[in-house]
């Protein structure tokens, strides 16, 4: 696919040929303003380039989609980057993948940033790196255990800061153009009717799965369903 604004490589993936076709119509549709602004798609370690034979789930290392197969034109100078969502527990070869436990950042073993050091890597000399999405959350309970401690809930919310803060500080030293904490205010939790049933270790929980990663807090007059979980069995989940 060769656009005005943007193209795909010659070993681009009908995945990543789509991509770029989109991104030159939403390059078009800026240039018509008289504008040019970076333009990305954001991915997963899920999806990402990279090979992980330690993960335990095949499907999560099923396929890859590579922003290096994604290019500007000479006609777009705003550019692209590589965006990706990265969270210290998932997917789980972050705690199996023996290439990732033994890099050592701010004096600890730390297989996170390993990883993200790893995505520098593949995109060094084609595009900056950003991670748009990162964070722990301060839910009540922990839906999935994370590399340094770093798991899916289960932290007061010093501890949440304390970590997300160690992990953006990181970003700079591992040579991300940029991050994101996610977020800064709350959001609608997903109805428990609509969430998938629990898998693979991780756990199927009202208060865990979706609430709170934000900074400020949110307050809303609207109901909270509880589920299933009683309000005296809140204070450390079994198991």
């Amino acid at each position: 696919m060769h656009g005005r604004y943007f193209h795909s490589t010659p070993n681009a993936t009908a995945t990543e040929r789509w991509l770029a076709a989109r991104m030159n119509d939403m390059a078009s549709a800026v240039a018509a303003t008289g504008w040019t602004v970076p333009i990305a798609f954001a991915n997963w370690p899920t999806t990402d380039p990279l090979r992980h034979p330690n993960e335990p789930n095949p499907h999560e290392d099923l396929v890859g989609v590579d922003a290096n197969h994604v290019l500007p034109t000479a006609s777009w100078p705003g550019g692209t980057f590589a965006s990706y969502h990265v969270y210290p527990y998932y997917p789980d070869f972050l705690q199996y993948q023996p290439s990732l436990q033994h890099s050592v950042f701010d004096g600890h073993h730390d297989p996170y940033a390993a990883y993200v050091r790893a995505l520098q890597h593949h995109h060094q000399g084609v595009m900056p790196v950003m991670i748009s999405e990162f964070g722990v959350p301060s839910s009540l309970g922990s839906a999935h255990p994370g590399t340094l401690g770093r798991g899916q809930g289960d932290h007061t919310e010093k501890q949440a800061m304390r970590m997300d803060a160690q992990m953006l500080r990181e970003m700079p030293n591992l040579g991300m153009a940029g991050a994101f904490i996610f977020e800064w205010t709350d959001y609608a939790p997903i109805p428990v009717t609509s969430r998938p049933a629990a898998r693979d270790g991780w756990r199927q929980l009202e208060l865990v799965m979706d609430k709170p990663w934000w900074l400020p807090v949110t307050h809303r007059h609207t109901a909270m369903e509880f589920s299933n979980v009683g309000l005296g069995s809140l204070g450390r989940w079994p198991g």
